[in-house]
C-alpha cells in the first residue's frame, strides 16, 4: 500500500519556518516523493499568510521570508507532481456537519472534509491518506473520523517507512 501525505498549514509551515516538528516534516519530504504529497489551496494560502505575518512582526527577516516563499513555490505551487486540491461544494456541505460535531474552525473543517473525500478516492487505488497536522483539534477530529494522522511535533517518519 502506498502513502499519500495531505498537509494542513500547521504542519506545512514547519517546512518553511523553523518550529517544533520541522525535522519531522523535512524527513517526510526526504522520504516521500512530490507525487505522494498534497494540500488544499486554502492550506497554501494559510502558509503564505503565516509567513507574511512572521515577516511583518519581525520573527523572520525579509531574506528568510523571500527564501521561504521561493521554496513554497518550488515544493508546491509550481510543482506539477504535487496535488493541490480545490474546495468543492461537497466539502462545504460536509464541513457544516463537522464544525458542530468536533468544535473546529471552518478552515480546519474544510481540510478534514477534503481529506475524507480524498481518503475514499485513494482507497480505490490502495493508497493510504495520511493527514499531516499539528492542530490538536483537527488531530482529534481526524482520528474520530478514522483518518490516519501524522503530527510532526510528536510522530516519527519511521512509522511509515517499511
Amino acid at each position: 500500500m502506498s502513502v499519500f501525505l495531505f498537509y494542513d498549514a500547521s504542519a506545512l509551515i514547519k517546512r518553511y519556518s523553523i518550529e517544533i516538528g520541522t525535522p519531522a516534516v523535512n524527513d517526510l519530504f526526504a522520504n516521500f516523493s512530490a507525487k505522494q504529497r498534497g494540500c488544499s489551496v486554502i492550506g497554501i494560502l494559510e502558509v503564505l499568510s503565516i509567513l507574511t505575518r512572521k515577516r511583518n512582526d519581525g520573527r523572520i527577516n525579509n531574506n528568510l521570508y523571500q527564501a521561504a516563499v521561493y521554496h513554497l513555490n518550488q515544493d508546491f505551487i509550481q510543482n506539477p507532481e504535487v496535488m493541490i486540491t480545490s474546495i468543492i461544494d461537497d466539502d462545504i456541505t460536509q464541513s457544516l456537519k463537522i464544525i458542530p460535531n468536533y468544535n473546529i474552525n471552518s478552515s480546519d473543517a474544510l481540510i478534514l472534509a477534503t481529506a475524507l473525500r480524498l481518503k475514499l478516492t485513494m482507497a480505490a487505488t490502495n493508497t493510504k491518506l495520511v493527514l499531516c497536522t499539528s492542530d490538536k483539534r483537527l488531530i482529534r477530529a481526524g482520528l474520530q473520523e478514522q483518518v490516519v494522522v501524522f503530527d510532526p511535533e510528536v510522530d516519527s517518519v519511521q512509522q511509515f517507512i517499511n
